[in-house]
């Protein structure tokens, strides 16, 4: 999301720069984004008690 940001940023005359239609699908894409991440890791360290922050914080032994 991060690259895509960036991309969009960068190129605004590709990516429709200008345009304020524009710019609020990607704000709101990067909002909906957070947002989705923080619901999920609440409800996954209430119901469950699993914190999904430390999913990949170690590499799995193979």
């Amino acid at each position: 999301m991060a690259y895509l940001t960036y991309e969009f940023l960068a190129y605004p005359q590709i990516w429709g720069g200008g345009n304020w239609l524009a710019y609020g699908v990607e704000l709101g894409a990067v909002l909906l984004g957070i947002t989705v991440y923080l619901i999920s890791r609440y409800v996954n360290m209430r119901r469950f008690g699993i914190d999904i922050s430390v999913a990949y914080a170690e590499i799995p032994p193979e």
